[in-house]
């Protein structure tokens, strides 16, 4: 089996795996976007809030059995093939636990909210947990390699077949069904391709000691996790709580849950393979103080480089991207979505936070920070769905929903939250900080350009042409206002 990369060879292999994560970056980006229009033309909000008011408990379960030991097994010093045996046994252990609890909870959600096809897609989901959890020591593996290039395919495989049969289920009129097969879809594909590109058996391990020992990093990690979770969906939950009942209010909840999706695709998108990649560099680099803070200063300043026009750019074109992809039947989502994108310009940044403390063994103090950032996210959506509902309409209380996170996330998590990381893992916030001044102005000026010409454009143009037009100006004028930060984004010496 190949062996990990040393801290000499992180520059050589950062530099292999760029190109392939530059790769997955166009890719994913188009095939999540036609996917998505043509579900979105397939299937309504209604049908897709109640997949909405099922999945995040789902995801709950299926993070609990995945994300604690996936991470260990990227960030532990050497692992023995013992040790890794006995986290793959341990992972598909919890992964059988999280499906038998789904199964037990069905009934109690679809009482809570209201709706009894939530139950039923609750069950239908349970097995899904399972998958991911077989599939995810492989795929951790890979990632302690920095086998980049076989991640990057292995999730675009996923991510392909999954839209693929996910549209032709909803061609057949499966309605939210359709959105279960596009899990198991995606899952089994991620399953079958990371065996494969990772040809590792796993055995039945003599010892458990070793391996249980990871439960203690695991434990905090998941449990950091689950909070960080709880704060990005509890906007969801309770939504689906007041207004779940109704199909009127279960439409809303399909256009709040995929404004609050579109919304957080480019952080997925950009923060998720650079968390992918930053972990094992950084934990190899752990005894390297100039080294670690090298390669931190730079996964943020690329991340602010991509994040804070996206933020700009989907606040700018919100009606042009929903009416683009779904029709009319979305303008609501597309109201829903203005509120929301502020959120992308930080968001990205809090998640590197935690991989950053995750590489330094902090994960009590990640908890603990999870847990504020629960805190304070909670008070942000109770006020503003308080505020909205004041204003007597359940699309209204949504709106209201979507700014008070917004304004919580963005004014009062952003900088606090980070800072607090940064420093606690030694890594100066203020020299972090400044690499988001350029990207910062840039932003700004390119927004300012781009809103004086939606201003011009005819309202009569269709949403697509007037898209492509913002979107291809947007991106041009940033691009020469960045130039120079795109050229040193990875000075790296061997």
């Amino acid at each position: 089996m190949p062996s990990d990369p040393t801290p000499d060879a992180l520059p050589a292999a950062v530099r292999r795996g760029v190109p392939w994560l530059i790769a997955g970056q166009v890719s994913a980006p188009l095939i999540s976007l036609v996917s998505l229009a043509c579900l979105f033309r397939l299937i309504g909000p209604a049908d897709f809030g109640l997949f909405g008011m099922a999945l995040p408990i789902v995801m709950v379960v299926r993070m609990l059995a995945t994300l604690g030991l996936a991470t260990a097994t990227v960030q532990y010093p050497s692992l023995s093939h013992e040790e890794r045996s006995g986290l793959f046994w341990l992972q598909a252990a919890q992964g059988g636990a999280g499906m038998l609890l789904l199964l037990g909870i069905a009934p109690l959600a679809a009482w809570v909210y209201g709706a009894p096809e939530v139950m039923v897609l609750i069950q239908l989901l349970a097995a899904t947990v399972l998958v991911a959890s077989l599939g995810a020591t492989h795929q951790a593996l890979l990632e302690r390699r920095l086998a980049l290039a076989r991640v990057t395919v292995v999730r675009i495989v996923g991510q392909l077949l999954g839209a693929i049969v996910a549209v032709i289920a909803a061609w057949y009129g499966w309605r939210y069904h359709a959105l279960v097969v596009q899990q198991y879809g995606e899952l089994l594909a991620l399953l079958l391709s990371s065996w494969l590109a990772q040809p590792w058996w796993p055995t039945w391990p003599k010892s458990w000691r070793s391996s249980l020992a990871a439960l203690s990093f695991g434990g905090y990690y998941s449990l950091s996790s689950l909070l960080f979770f709880a704060a990005q969906n509890a906007d969801k939950f309770l939504l689906s709580v007041w207004l779940g009942g109704t199909p009127a209010g279960q439409a809303i909840i399909g256009a709040y849950t995929q404004a609050y999706n579109l919304m957080m695709r480019p952080v997925f998108l950009v923060a998720t393979p650079i968390s992918g990649v930053l972990l094992p560099v950084l934990a190899r680099s752990a005894s390297d103080h100039a080294l670690f803070t090298h390669w931190t200063r730079a996964a943020y300043r690329l991340t602010a480089l991509l994040l804070l026009p996206a933020a700009v750019g989907v606040f700018l074109t919100a009606p042009e991207i929903m009416l683009t992809l779904g029709g009319s039947k979305w303008s609501d989502a597309a109201r829903l979505l203005v509120p929301l994108a502020p959120i992308i310009a930080v968001q990205g940044w809090i998640q590197l936070s935690g991989m950053v403390l995750a590489a330094r063994g902090l994960t009590r103090l990640l908890c603990f920070g999870a847990f504020v950032v629960f805190l304070i996210s909670l008070q942000g959506i109770v006020a503003g769905y308080w505020w909205g509902a004041q204003q007597g309409e359940e699309l209204s209380a949504a709106l209201g929903l979507a700014t008070g996170l917004a304004l919580v996330t963005t004014l009062i998590l952003g900088i606090p939250y980070v800072g607090m990381c940064l420093t606690a893992t030694g890594v100066a916030p203020l020299a972090i900080f400044r690499t988001a001044l350029r990207p910062l102005v840039a932003s700004c000026m390119m927004g300012v350009l781009v809103g004086l010409l939606a201003q011009q454009l005819p309202v009569h143009w269709p949403p697509p042409l007037r898209l492509v037009i913002l979107a291809l100006t947007g991106m041009a004028s940033y691009f020469v206002l960045v130039i120079s930060e795109v050229r040193q984004i990875w000075p790296v010496k061997s």
